[in-house]
This record gives structure tokens, C-alpha cells and sequence, in this order.
């Protein structure tokens, strides 16, 4: 019987692993339930770990996929910009007038339309207004002068921020 059982466990594995051999979305599936399953099990709530250990944890894992973000943060803008004057140079003289008085149309069209909805609704809504009295508070608590000599603190939890913070959003942002 326990042969049996193994017989049909590696005939599973050799199903699963032809399955999500050429599959990417299929890979990208079970990694994301697997990282909510890890971070259910490393959840404070479980008991396993502290807040802090917890804290300091999520930090550290997620340090890859923040700097994977910012770098493809930092290369979209140019990759955007080269691929739209590729496509602009790619026309002929009259194709070209057409498509940049369409574009210039798109763009006032969608700006005057973005901006009027923004108005409008930051005058219906009022975000923020709830805000001041926090935001006084924590002004004060800034600018207090300190009584005593503060230590710097650095510490396990600040080292992936510090790392991450190296890569800039925007590439022209290193300069400015």
C-alpha cells in the first residue's frame, strides 16, 4: 500500500512540475499563494513571532521586491519617451500633422477633464479636513526642543529602507 502511494505522489510531481514548466502565469499564481501563506505564518497574530520580529521580517522580504519596483520605475519613463518618438519618426510629413493635432487635442481634452473632476470633487469631498488639528500636533512635536542629548538610532529594521532608498524613482532624480 505505501508503494502504491508513493508511486502515484511522484506520478503527481511529474504532472505538476510538465504543468507549470512552460507556464508563467501558472508560476506567478503559486508564488503569490505561497507569499500569503508565509505571511499569514509570520503574522503576529499567530503567536509564532513578536511585532517587532515581525516588523523587521517584513521589512528584510520585501527589500527585493521594492528595489525590483523602483528599478522598473526608473526605466519606464525613458523607455515611454523612446518608444513614442520612434513611433512619431516612423510617419510620413503628413501623417505626422494630423497625429500631433490629434495628440495635442487628446491631451487638453483629458486635462481640462482630469482637472475639472479633481476641482470638483475636492470641493464636494473636502479631503484633509480632518487632518489640521493632527497635523498641528505633530508640528509641535518636531520642532519641541529636546531636553536631553538623542541618540542616533540605527538599527536591523532600518537597513532595508536605507537600501532601497540608494535607487532613485526617476533617473534624472540623482540630480536634483
Amino acid at each position: 500500500m505505501f508503494d502504491t502511494e508513493v508511486k502515484s505522489l511522484k506520478s503527481f510531481n511529474h504532472y505538476l512540475s510538465k504543468l507549470v514548466e512552460s507556464r508563467l502565469w501558472l508560476k506567478v499564481i503559486i508564488a503569490l499563494f505561497l507569499g500569503v501563506g508565509f505571511g499569514l505564518l509570520l503574522s503576529p497574530q499567530n503567536g509564532w513571532i513578536t511585532k517587532e520580529t515581525a516588523d523587521i521580517a517584513g521589512n528584510w522580504l520585501a527589500l527585493p521586491g521594492v528595489l525590483f519596483l523602483k528599478l522598473v520605475q526608473m526605466i519606464m519613463i525613458p523607455l515611454i519617451v523612446a518608444s513614442i518618438i520612434t513611433g512619431i519618426a516612423s510617419n510620413d510629413k503628413d501623417s505626422l500633422k494630423k497625429l500631433g493635432g490629434g495628440v495635442l487635442l487628446y491631451f487638453l481634452g483629458t486635462t481640462i477633464v482630469s482637472v475639472s473632476l479633481g476641482v470638483i470633487l475636492s470641493q464636494i469631498f473636502r479631503p484633509g479636513r480632518f487632518l489640521h488639528q493632527q497635523a498641528l500636533a505633530e508640528h509641535n512635536e518636531i520642532t519641541a526642543v529636546p531636553t536631553e542629548n538623542p541618540e542616533l538610532s540605527f538599527g536591523l529594521e532600518t537597513i532595508p529602507d536605507a537600501i532601497s532608498n540608494l535607487l532613485p524613482r526617476e533617473p534624472f532624480s540623482i540630480y536634483g
